[in-house]
């Protein structure tokens, strides 16, 4: 699934207007001159094109980034993959969701419902 977590990457890039040192998304408005960059309409969020990715477009494989246009040649994208790689490699986490608590991986005996009795 590396391809996904590259275009995944891309459209957060794009969504933001040049990347994580630029970005305007999120609770912060678009400016107003940047907004005519995407017709003046706001271009979907980068939280609603990851959860359109898991909710429908991961059979979709490569198609479901078709339309966005994407840069997929921007070096930032392949950085940002190796630095996700690099934390990867550093956590041993490899699967979604993983449930942490104060830092440390959710025993698997344990189910996220008994969070509750932990305090």
């Amino acid at each position: 699934m590396e391809y996904a977590a590259k275009y995944l990457i891309a459209a957060w890039f794009q969504n933001c207007h040049g990347g994580l040192n630029n970005c305007h998304c999120g609770h912060d408005p678009h400016p107003p001159e940047q907004s005519a960059c995407h017709g003046g309409l706001d271009p979907p969020s980068p939280e609603r094109i990851i959860s359109d990715w898991f909710e429908k477009g991961k059979p979709l494989k490569e198609a479901f980034f078709e339309n966005m246009q994407l840069n997929m040649e921007n070096p930032e994208i392949e950085a940002e993959f190796q630095k996700h790689e690099a934390w990867k490699a550093k956590t041993q986490l490899r699967a979604t969701p993983t449930i942490l608590v104060n830092g440390y991986k959710l025993p698997d005996n344990y189910k996220i419902e008994d969070l509750r009795y932990f305090v």
